[in-house]
C-alpha cells in the first residue's frame, strides 16, 4: 500500500486561544531540517500532551476561571469575577473583575459598551493569564512575566504572514480569524487519507472567513440614514436622522422602528426631526446604535462559523441592557465561550493531525491510535459541554419563563386591583354627587324657611312697632285723663271746701236767720234773696256732686282701660319674648346649618383630594403596567434569542456528531492500515530472516 505524498502543511506554532479540549503540541527540533526527521518518540509526546487540556502561558486551564469567583490580580489586586469572553476594543480573551478596593479604572463599561455592572473605579479588565485564586509574592519570576506580555504581544500584534524558525515555516495564529477557528470543524465535516482532503481540512480551519458577523457596531461614520439599525441590542428599525438636538447634547440618533415600540412620531418638544408612524420613533445615543449587514442575517451553509460572532452580539446586547444583570448574561456568555473554546481546540487539533500524519508518511511511519482515542475522548467532553451548555440554556428558559409568569400574575393583579379602584371610584362618585344632590335640596329648603322666617320676623316687628306705638298712644292719653282727673279732684276739693265754707256760711247763715227771724219783717226782702242764692247754691251743689259721679265713672273706666293696656302689654310682651326665642332659635338653625354646610364643604373638598390621590394612583399603576408589558416585551425578545442560540447549539451538536462518525470512521481506517503494515513488517521480517545464508 502506497502512502499519499506529504502536504507540506506545518503546525501553528501557538494555539490562537486556550481551550478546555486537549491539543496536540509538538516539539520542534533544535536543529536540522525538521520537515524531513521526525523524532520517535514524537507521537507518544504529541498523545500524552493531547489527554490535558492546553494551559495558558503561566499553566492555568480557561476551566480553573468561573464567573463568582474570587481571585487576585497581579496577584495583589483582590476582587470577584464579573464577565470572561470577547470584547470590542481588544482582541482575545478579557476578564472583568469588580475590586474590592476603587483602584480600578472603569464601571465595567470600556468605549460605550456595558460589559458588567460596579461602581465607578472598581472595574478592571485583565487577561486570564494575569489573574490567580491566590494572592502571590511580589517576587514572582521575571521569565514568567516576560513570557506572558510575549505572549500577549503575539496576540494582539500577530497578522497572517507566516514566520520560519529553523528552517521550519509556522503560521502565526491570527486573531482576525477567531470566529471560524473556532468552529472551523465545520469546514472539514469530512476526512480522508489524499492529501488534498487533509490541505482543505487545515485551510478550512485556519482560513478567515469573509463574513465576519450579522452585526457590526455603530459609529458615527459607519451608519447613514437609511441604513437597517439595531437599538440597544433589542429593537430594530431604520435610520432616519442623525446629528444634534435640542432636547439634550451630544450626537444622537432617531430611528423609525418596526413595531410600536418607541416614544415619538419623530417629533420632540415641537420640533420635528423626522416622520414616522405615532410610537414608531425613538432617540437612542449613536454608542447604543448597531448596524445590521443585508447579507449577516441568512448566512449560507459554508459560513455557518459566523453563529459565534451572532452569539457574541447576543452577548454584547444582553451585556449592554441596564436592566439586566451582569451576572447572569456574564454567566450565559461564558458558558458558550467555553462551547467556542472546545471547538476552537479542536479545530486547531485538527492541523497537528495533518503535519503528524505527513511526516509520519516520509519517515515511513504512522501516528499512534491513542492520538484518535485522545480525539475521540475530546468530541465526547465537546458533546458533554454542548449538552450542558443546552441544559443551562434550558434553566435559564425556565427561569425567564417563571419571571415571565410573575409579570403576568402582576399584570393581572394590578389590573384587578386597576378595576377594583374604579368601581370605588364610581360608587364614591355616585354617593358623592347623590350627597350633593340632598344637601342641595336640604339648602334650598332651609333657604326657603329662612326666607318665611325673616318675612314672619318683620312682621312681627311691625306689628310690635304698632304696638308699642298704641301702648304710647294709651299712655299720653291716660297721661291726658290723669291731669283732667288731678283738676276734678281739685275741683273737688274747691267745691268741698266751698261746700264746708258755705255749711258755715249756712251755719252762719241760719244763726243769723234766727237773728233775721226776729228781724223777718224786717228784712223779708233780704230773706228772699237769701232762699234764691240758696237755691243756686244748691242747684250748684247738685252740678257738682252730678260732676263728681262722672269724674268717679271716668276714673273707674281709666283703672278698667288701665288694666286692659297692662294686661294687653304683658301679651304683647310675652309675644315678644316668644318671637325673640323663637329667633334666636332660628338663629341657632342657621348657625348650625352653616356648620354643616361648612363640613360638607370640607367633605366635598377631602372627596376632590381622594379623587385626585385616586387618579394619580390610577396613573402611576398605569406606569407600573407599561413598565411591566416593555420588561415583558424585552423578555420575549430575550426568550427568542436564547431558542435561535438553542437551534444554532443543535446544529452545532448535529455537526460534531457526524464529525464524531467521521473519526470513527477514520480511527478503523487506521487500525486496519496499522495491522497491514503489522502484517507486512512481521512478513518482511521472515524473508530476511530465511533469506541469511546458514
Amino acid at each position: 500500500m502506497s502512502l499519499p505524498r506529504p502536504s507540506g502543511i506545518k503546525q501553528p506554532s501557538r494555539i490562537g486561544r486556550p481551550s478546555a479540549l486537549p491539543a496536540a503540541r509538538p516539539q520542534t527540533p533544535s536543529g536540522g531540517n525538521s520537515s524531513n526527521h521526525l523524532p520517535q518518540n514524537s507521537s507518544s509526546a504529541l498523545s500524552t500532551k493531547a489527554a490535558s487540556p492546553e494551559p495558558l502561558e503561566d499553566g492555568i486551564s480557561t476551566d480553573d476561571f468561573m464567573i463568582g469567583d474570587r481571585i487576585w490580580v497581579s496577584g495583589n489586586k483582590p476582587g470577584i469575577i464579573a464577565f470572561i469572553g470577547d470584547t470590542q476594543f481588544a482582541p482575545g480573551e478579557w476578564a472583568g473583575i469588580v475590586l474590592d478596593e476603587a483602584i480600578g479604572k472603569n464601571d465595567g463599561s470600556v468605549m460605550g459598551v456595558r460589559y458588567f455592572q460596579c461602581e465607578p473605579k472598581r472595574g478592571v479588565f485583565s487577561r486570564l493569564s494575569k489573574i490567580s485564586h491566590t494572592p502571590q509574592s511580589p517576587s514572582r519570576p521575571s521569565s514568567q512575566g516576560n513570557d506572558s506580555n510575549s505572549s500577549e504581544s503575539k496576540f494582539s500584534n500577530s497578522d497572517s504572514r507566516p514566520t520560519s524558525t529553523n528552517g521550519t515555516t509556522t503560521p502565526a495564529a491570527t486573531v482576525q480569524s477567531r470566529p471560524s477557528s473556532r468552529l472551523g470543524m465545520s469546514g472539514s465535516k469530512t476526512l480522508s487519507t489524499s492529501s488534498s482532503s487533509l490541505h482543505k481540512a487545515s485551510s478550512a480551519g485556519t482560513t478567515p472567513t469573509g463574513t465576519g458577523g450579522s452585526l457590526v457596531a455603530g459609529k458615527p461614520g459607519g451608519v447613514k440614514v437609511g441604513d437597517r439599525v439595531l437599538v440597544s441590542g433589542s429593537k430594530q428599525g431604520i435610520l432616519r436622522f442623525i446629528g444634534d438636538t435640542d432636547f439634550a447634547k451630544g450626537v444622537w440618533a432617531g430611528v423609525e422602528l418596526e413595531e410600536p415600540l418607541g416614544k415619538n412620531d419623530g417629533a420632540v418638544a415641537g420640533k420635528r426631526y423626522f416622520d414616522c408612524k405615532p410610537m414608531h420613533g425613538l432617540f437612542a445615543p449613536v454608542h447604543k446604535i448597531s448596524q445590521i449587514e443585508v447579507g449577516g442575517l441568512t448566512p449560507s451553509p459554508h459560513n455557518r462559523p459566523v453563529m459565534s460572532t451572532s452569539l457574541r452580539s447576543s452577548r454584547e446586547r444582553s451585556g449592554s441592557q441596564d436592566s439586566v444583570s451582569s451576572l447572569s448574561s456574564t454567566a450565559s456568555s461564558v458558558s458558550r465561550s467555553r462551547v467556542r473554546l472546545g471547538v476552537t481546540s479542536l479545530a486547531n487539533q485538527y492541523s497537528p493531525r495533518v503535519n503528524l500524519a505527513s511526516e509520519a508518511s516520509k519517515t515511513g511511519q504512522r501516528p499512534n491510535t491513542l492520538n484518535l482515542s485522545a480525539t475521540t475522548a475530546a468530541l465526547q467532553k465537546a458533546l458533554k459541554e454542548k449538552e450542558e451548555h443546552i441544559e443551562q440554556l434550558l434553566r435559564e428558559r425556565d427561569l425567564e419563563r417563571s419571571e415571565v409568569a410573575r409579570a403576568a400574575a402582576h399584570v393581572d393583579e394590578a389590573e384587578s386591583e386597576l378595576s377594583f379602584i374604579k368601581t370605588e371610584q364610581s360608587r364614591l362618585r355616585l354617593d358623592a354627587d347623590e350627597q350633593i344632590r340632598k344637601y342641595q335640596v336640604l339648602i334650598a329648603d332651609l333657604e326657603n324657611e329662612k326666607q318665611e322666617l325673616l318675612a314672619f320676623l318683620e312682621e312681627e316687628k311691625r306689628r310690635v312697632e304698632d304696638l308699642q306705638f298704641q301702648l304710647e298712644e294709651e299712655t299720653l292719653k291716660d297721661d291726658t285723663e290723669s291731669k283732667s282727673t288731678v283738676a276734678n279732684d281739685l275741683q273737688v276739693l274747691e267745691l268741698e271746701r266751698q261746700i264746708k265754707k258755705e255749711k258755715e256760711r249756712s251755719d252762719n247763715l241760719e244763726m243769723e236767720l234766727g237773728h233775721l227771724k226776729k228781724k223777718l219783717e224786717d228784712q223779708h226782702k233780704t230773706t228772699e234773696q237769701a232762699k234764691t242764692q240758696q237755691s243756686s247754691y244748691q242747684d250748684q251743689i247738685e252740678e257738682l256732686t252730678h260732676k263728681l259721679a262722672q269724674a268717679e265713672t271716668k276714673i273707674k273706666a281709666f283703672e278698667t282701660t288701665r288694666l286692659e293696656d297692662s294686661a294687653k302689654s304683658g301679651q304683647i310682651n310675652i309675644a315678644l319674648s316668644e318671637k325673640q326665642n323663637r329667633v334666636k332659635e332660628v338663629e341657632d338653625q342657621l348657625a348650625l346649618q352653616r356648620r354643616e354646610m361648612s363640613s360638607m364643604s370640607q367633605q366635598l373638598t377631602d372627596m376632590k383630594e381622594e379623587l385626585m390621590t385616586s387618579n394619580d394612583k390610577r396613573k402611576k399603576q398605569d406606569d407600573y403596567i407599561k413598565e411591566l408589558t416593555d420588561k415583558l416585551n424585552h423578555t420575549e425578545n430575550q426568550y427568542k434569542d436564547m431558542m435561535d442560540e438553542i437551534r444554532n447549539a443543535n446544529s452545532n451538536t448535529a455537526d460534531l456528531q457526524r464529525q464524531l462518525a467521521a473519526s470513527k470512521t477514520k480511527a478503523e481506517e487506521l487500525a486496519a492500515d496499522r495491522a497491514i503494515l503489522k502484517t507486512r513488517g512481521s512478513t518482511k521480517r521472515l524473508v530476511e530472516l530465511f533469506s541469511k545464508p546458514s
